[in-house]
């Protein structure tokens, strides 16, 4: 229970609890937005994502400047 106002700042605990229903063995969760329902898919695995090339170039080192 939470007691009072939340002020700005104020970092409260909330506990959200439901009974036990071996009915509900699977997440039923729906997803949708102002363009409609939005489709839900299972991964195994998720990939890290590769550095942009941008990225790349700022680590590698400067190439040698050409001789004047």
């Amino acid at each position: 229970m939470i007691n009072g106002l939340f002020q700005p700042g104020d970092v409260q605990s909330l506990t959200i609890s439901t009974p036990y229903d071996a009915r509900m063995s699977g997440n039923r969760q729906g997803f949708s937005h102002a363009n409609g329902t939005v489709k839900t898919t299972r991964v195994a695995k998720l990939e890290v994502p590769k550095p942009p090339a941008a990225a790349e170039a700022a680590t590698k080192k400067p190439a040698a400047a050409p001789p004047k």
